[in-house]
């Protein structure tokens, strides 16, 4: 399921290829993360897998291109990653997968609307 998820999730149409390397650390992440118990009391469905999968790539794509961005206005660096992890995963739930169904162009939409919301978000001005 990790493996197909990832597939469809990384074929996404965002602009750029997710490398290979890439997509097995997102594989690798995903599957630490649906076998968390302290998370996760059971084994999350696709829909849920697809849509952590999808903050936690927007996420990363936000991050490669922010380079610029050190921090926001007195945060740590580490603190404006939090934020962006955490901001990602709530994007990403709203894509409401599981309604919606875990379609190509609805995991589309879901990453363009994050990265949107991001870069908006954390404008180079609003630092």
């Amino acid at each position: 399921m990790v493996r197909a998820i990832v597939e469809v999730v990384c074929g996404a149409d965002m602009g750029s290829d997710i490398p290979s390397e890439e997509q097995r650390e997102i594989a690798a992440h995903l599957l630490d993360w649906m076998l968390d118990t302290d998370v996760n009391t059971q084994v999350p469905d696709a829909a849920a897998t697809a849509e952590h999968a999808i903050g936690f790539i927007v996420a990363e794509i936000f991050l490669s291109e922010a380079g610029e961005y050190s921090s926001e206005k007195g945060a740590s660096r580490d603190e404006f990653i939090e934020s962006v992890y955490e901001t990602s995963m709530l994007l990403a739930g709203k894509a409401n997968l599981a309604e919606s169904g875990a379609s190509q162009a609805a995991i589309d939409k879901a990453i363009v609307n994050g990265l949107r919301f991001l870069r908006r978000t954390y404008a180079k001005g609003d630092k």
